[in-house]
């Protein structure tokens, strides 16, 4: 463990116990949201690459028309 982390966790110590939950339910959500982030970039890299594969051989069209 860092020594960061250490200071920190020394500093939440020192918090109410209802503060101390929170801080802690603050954290893991965002971890979640980093991981989910991880997992959903893959995907969205692979629809992106097929969107453009499909932009290449004229098979999409625009949303909006320019005329």
């Amino acid at each position: 463990m860092s020594i960061l982390i250490e200071q920190i966790i020394k500093q939440i110590s020192t918090l109410p116990e209802d503060e101390q939950v929170e801080l802690v339910e603050m954290i893991a959500d965002e971890m979640a949201w980093r991981q989910s982030l991880k997992k959903s970039t893959t995907k969205l890299e692979i629809l992106a690459l097929k969107a453009n594969q499909e932009f290449l051989n004229g098979e999409t069209e625009p949303l909006f028309p320019l005329d």
